[in-house]
This record gives C-alpha cells, sequence and structure tokens, in this order.
C-alpha cells in the first residue's frame, strides 16, 4: 500500500484553512485507516464462516456467495462485493459477517450513513462480534458526531487496548471536540501499541498544531517529510505551521513545493491566495483563491477571501457577488457580512449596508 494513502469570539482569519486541513485530514488518514482494517476484518469475517463450526450452519451455496463477495471486495470491485454480500443477507438475515463486510463496502465509498447502519444491524444480531463497536464510533466520526462516536470508542479500547484503531479513532473524537489534552493521551496509547507509525505521528503533530505548540507541530511534520517526502498532506501542515510562525518566505516556499507535485491541492492554494493578498498582491492572490474554488467552492472562507481579493482590486459587485455566497452558505460568518456592510456602502445600498451591519455586529457578540 502506498504511503501517499497512509499519510493522509473573534473573526478568525484563518479559519477556512483549518476547516479544508480537517476535511483533507479526514479524508487521506481516515481512508487509511478504514483500508487497513478493511483487509483485518475480510479475515476475520472469513475465519468466522470456515471455522468455529459456522460452516456446519450456513448453506453451501450461501457460503459460497460470500466468499464471492469476500473476493470482490479484495479486488474493490465494490458493486459486486455489494450483491453477493446482500444476497447472502436475503438468504440469511442474522449472518453477521455479510452484513458487517456490506458496512466496510460502504465505508469505503464514503456512505458513512449505510456503513453505520450496518455495524448497528450486527450489534444488535450479534452484540459480541469483533470490532463492531469500533466501527460504529468510526463511522460516527466520519459523520462529524464524535460525541456519540466516544461511548462505542471508549468500548472498543476496553474491549481490545492492543488494537491501536480504537486508540486512533478515539482520539480524532476528542479532537473533533477540541478536546486536546484527551486526544493527545489516547493517541499516545495508539503509540505504545506500535511505535512510529505515520498516521499516528501526524494526528500527533496536528493535535499540537490544534494546541497552537507550533515548535512541536514542526518538528514532527519535518521528521515525516524526511521520511515521506512530496506527501501533500504533510507539506500542507508544515506550511501552516510555518506561516503561524510568521515565517512566510518559508510558507511560501513548502505551498509551492506542493503545487509543483500536486497542482489541484486545495490548501495549498488557498494558503498562498491569503499570504498574497496580505502582501497586497491581490491579482496573483485571485488566481489561486479562485483555483481553490473551482475544487471546493462551498467553502464560505475561500468565497470572503476571493471577495476581499476582489474588493481590493476594484471589482465591487464581483466582490459582492462572492460575499453573498460565502454568506448563504454560512449565515453566521462574520466577515462576509463585514465585507458587504462596507461594498453596500461604497455601491449607495443604504438599507442593505444597514442590514449587513446588523448582522455582522450580532456574529461579532455570540
Amino acid at each position: 500500500m502506498s504511503i501517499i494513502c497512509i499519510i493522509a469570539r473573534s473573526i478568525r482569519q484563518l479559519s477556512w484553512s483549518s476547516r479544508i486541513r480537517r476535511v483533507r485530514y479526514a479524508e487521506v488518514v481516515g481512508k487509511l485507516k478504514s483500508r487497513v482494517t478493511f483487509l483485518e476484518q475480510l479475515a476475520v469475517a472469513y475465519c468466522l464462516v470456515l471455522s468455529c463450526g459456522a460452516q456446519d450452519s450456513i448453506p453451501t451455496d450461501v457460503r459460497s456467495t460470500f466468499l464471492d463477495g469476500i473476493a470482490a471486495q479484495r479486488k474493490h470491485d465494490y458493486a459486486e462485493a455489494t450483491a453477493r454480500y446482500q444476497e447472502v443477507e436475503r438468504r440469511d438475515p442474522t449472518f453477521a459477517p455479510a452484513i458487517f463486510n456490506l458496512g466496510l463496502v460502504q465505508d469505503e465509498q464514503a456512505n458513512f450513513a449505510e456503513a453505520l447502519k450496518g455495524f448497528e444491524r450486527v450489534l444488535r444480531i450479534a452484540p459480541r462480534y469483533p470490532n463492531a463497536r469500533l466501527f460504529i464510533g468510526i463511522e460516527h466520526v466520519k459523520l462529524k458526531e464524535p460525541q456519540l462516536a466516544l461511548e462505542f470508542l471508549h468500548q472498543a479500547v476496553k474491549e481490545n487496548p492492543a488494537d491501536k484503531q480504537g486508540w486512533y479513532w478515539l482520539a480524532r473524537a476528542h479532537l473533533l471536540l477540541h478536546q486536546d489534552d484527551e486526544a493527545l493521551a489516547a493517541v499516545k496509547k495508539g503509540e505504545e501499541v506500535v511505535s512510529g507509525d505515520p498516521s499516528i505521528e501526524f494526528l500527533i503533530a496536528n493535535i499540537y498544531m490544534d494546541r497552537q505548540e507550533w515548535e512541536r507541530s514542526e518538528t514532527i511534520l519535518r521528521g515525516l517529510t524526511k521520511t515521506y517526502p512530496g506527501v501533500a498532506e504533510i507539506m500542507d501542515a508544515l506550511g501552516f505551521v510555518y506561516y503561524k510562525e510568521a515565517r512566510t518566505e518559508a510558507a511560501v516556499d513548502e505551498y509551492e513545493s506542493v503545487l509543483k507535485q500536486h497542482p489541484n491541492d486545495t490548501e495549498a492554494h488557498a494558503m498562498l491566495g491569503t499570504i498574497l493578498s496580505e502582501q497586497g498582491l491581490y491579482p496573483r492572490a485571485a488566481a489561486h483563491v479562485l483555483a481553490a474554488l473551482e475544487i471546493r467552492p462551498n467553502v464560505p472562507e475561500l468565497q470572503v477571501l476571493m471577495s476581499e481579493a476582489l474588493w481590493h482590486e476594484g471589482h465591487q459587485e464581483d466582490a459582492i457577488r462572492h460575499a453573498e455566497l460565502a454568506a448563504k452558505l454560512d449565515p453566521g460568518n462574520a466577515k462576509s457580512h463585514f465585507l458587504l456592510w462596507r461594498l453596500y456602502t461604497e455601491t449607495s445600498r443604504p438599507a442593505q449596508a444597514e442590514e449587513e451591519l446588523r448582522l455582522f455586529k450580532k456574529n461579532t457578540q455570540k
């Protein structure tokens, strides 16, 4: 498996960057974890069919269909695997391994809600099914429901404290809740189980970033870039650390290096847009932000950044359009209302300007 798959009350100027970084972190590292465990769980399910006398209670044709599903799943033929597992489930609705593996297939296709339903069904059928609680917790994390995840993940690490997956996802849940101390304690447990694991190290770096301990996160990230060069997610995080350390030149170099290898990297484009805007280089900034928006048009903070660049270039109507879209995407985004207040004032729309000023004050007093 490629290491690239493995590593994967004020107005905060960089709130969009934190959001993009967290989204991509979940996509890359989270996907890794499901894939690693995916192979492990296939082995568990296969064992349940072929050992412990389970085959004696399963019709030969049902067992054959189930094994066909495993073969398809190993080849990443998810349509065929889904069909085979669903066929087994129709024949025997209480056969937990098929339902469990179907949940893994749904997870691989980012159908997290459906995967969760499957794992919950497994738990009802077989309360002691291996790792059912772990995967229920994982899906809750992926669905941005960390509070719901905690109960199941705590049970998972209690059941199997030697499995780094439980500690890893428990840390992820705590991090989503900004419970940094708890997240660090959990991930350190995972590190005790498997030392030097790159995804564990990357998660530790992200926790330090959340705690604004930039030196510690930089040390870890620099080590990872040496061991695993060219991984965009690590380079993006390191660039962000340089930026927060006010090492602008180093940050620019890092993001430009990312784009040389990954031209469609959203965070690199967005961060370069931010830095160039701060330097007053608005046309260059707008080009990078536009590139980011082509990939992630529904990130309100990017729309705000684009609006600012266009405003400073004198393109007021275009700036208004992007600021309005940002406000529509996130009505609580105070900066979009601030921009609209200024832009409506400059374009002689007093009623609209007054309303945006009201919304700005409302959202900065939260």
